[in-house]
């Protein structure tokens, strides 16, 4: 049980750390080697916002009408 208390917050730590460094590089990368500069970040993070949470709903809308 005491294996989990420590995993699970590490894992999740470690996970979190990941998903931030490689859109940091992302965006970095996008800035720089692209003829877009600024836009391009803004652009990525536009459609992150705007995408995540429509597709999010779309989903949960699908399985909501397939358990019915």
């Amino acid at each position: 049980m005491f294996k989990l208390a420590v995993l699970i917050p590490l894992l999740s730590i470690i996970i979190v750390a990941t998903i931030s460094i490689g859109l940091g590089v992302l965006f970095i990368a996008l800035e720089v080697y692209t003829p877009l500069h600024q836009w391009g970040p803004a652009i990525v993070g536009m459609a992150l916002v705007v995408g995540l949470p429509a597709l999010a709903f779309i989903l949960q809308r699908k399985t909501e009408m397939s358990a019915i």
